[in-house]
């Protein structure tokens, strides 16, 4: 949240929160195993 919102005390970071503690959202966080890209420019 920090990253996106810039602070934990965002009013959307705080609304995420409360949520999490209801147990109403849950956060996932996914790490890639392996990237790629293609360079079209040589094209």
């Amino acid at each position: 949240m920090v990253r996106y919102l810039g602070n934990l005390e965002d009013p959307k970071a705080l609304a995420v929160r409360d949520e999490l503690k209801k147990g109403e959202s849950i956060v996932l966080e996914i790490t890639p195993k392996y990237y790629s890209t293609w360079d079209y420019s040589k094209q």
